[in-house]
């Protein structure tokens, strides 16, 4: 019988599954930390993809269009670590955490245009 465990790409000796690669990850878990700062929020993250999607998707409140939001930018840090991975394996590229926190913001803002939710992030300058 074959060894279906694979190592995660970016070196951290630990076998890459859903739960590792997007919250455990040694490299792209930090992402969800400066995402919390992008957002100007506080949370302790959970390393289970159920527990996760609750607790942020809860950051939002109870106003249904900051729920939507936050479940947005939840599911484009999912989305930005994904694509990053496979550029890694395909196209044997490196992106940075804050390359990847930009890419994920650019992600966000274009699901949130297209599904018509306005928002106000306040950048420092």
């Amino acid at each position: 019988m074959a060894n279906t465990n694979v190592l995660c790409l970016v070196g951290c000796d630990n076998v890459e599954d859903r739960d590792h690669l997007f919250f455990q990850c040694n490299f792209y878990g930090p992402l969800w930390y400066l995402t919390s700062g992008w957002l100007d929020i506080t949370f302790v993250s959970q390393g289970e993809l159920q527990a996760h999607s609750i607790q942020f998707g809860g950051l939002g409140g109870f106003s249904k269009n900051f729920r939507t939001t936050f479940n947005i930018v939840w599911i484009s840090v999912l989305f930005t670590i994904w694509k990053d991975r496979n550029v890694r394996i395909f196209n044997n590229m490196v992106s940075s955490l804050l390359a990847l926190l930009e890419k994920e913001k650019i992600e966000a803002f274009y699901w949130l245009k297209s599904n018509y939710i306005f928002f106000y992030f306040d950048y420092p300058t």
